[in-house]
């Protein structure tokens, strides 16, 4: 999330929105972030359009050990 925070998105992620998608995260049993869940939950913390193309675009950028 604070990596999605850095992208000058039209609607960045808040909190509410962090806590749902670790949440999600724990609920489901995911103990790693890979690039399959990031982009089948990512519609849980980027709420814009534009800025959901713009970050599936980046995808590999979230997962990244430098993340």
């Amino acid at each position: 999330v604070r990596t999605l925070r850095q992208w000058n998105l039209l609607k960045p992620p808040g909190l509410s929105e962090s806590i749902d998608w670790a949440r999600a995260a724990q609920l489901r049993g995911i103990l790693a972030w890979t690039r399959d869940w990031v982009a089948a939950s990512l519609g849980m913390v980027v709420k814009d359009a534009l800025d959901l193309e713009r970050v599936a675009d980046r995808l590999d950028e979230l997962v990244s050990p430098e993340t």
